[in-house]
């Protein structure tokens, strides 16, 4: 098994009958966010949370996801438990930098926003005033 999903499964003993594969488009970070028909539109800096589990790409995945403009999501999960631990220190410090506060148990990242963003990060406001 080299990390193919039915190998996976098995590994947690789903029975075969509960396993079909089917062909999913793949898209990056940033073409997420350039698919017409996303249900998460096109603006990085308006997604409120992130939960993450990909197996040990995780990491990467979050860091590709915050290297887009104005993306600071309020709530960030992630599973840890399979990320190389030097990948892990790395997400974590950025995290921080970022003004995050997190709590980690045996499987998850749970990272929340603990500041506002600085001068330099603005968040765009969600609700707007019609007397603005």
């Amino acid at each position: 098994c080299q990390r193919n999903l039915p190998c996976h499964l098995h590994k947690h003993r789903i029975p075969d009958n509960y396993i079909d594969t089917i062909q999913v488009p793949c898209a990056g970070p940033k073409s997420i966010f350039e698919i017409s028909a996303s249900p998460i539109g096109s603006d990085p800096a308006l997604v409120d949370a992130l939960v993450v589990d990909a197996e040990g790409l995780d990491a990467d995945l979050v860091g590709a996801l915050y290297d887009l403009q104005g993306f600071l999501p309020a709530l960030l999960i992630f599973e840890q438990k399979h990320v190389p631990r030097p990948k892990l220190a790395d997400i974590l410090k950025r995290l921080r930098g970022l003004q995050y506060v997190h709590w980690q148990d045996q499987d998850q990242i749970v990272a929340l926003l603990a500041a506002p963003p600085s001068a330099t990060q603005p968040r765009p406001q969600l609700l707007r005033s019609a007397h603005a």
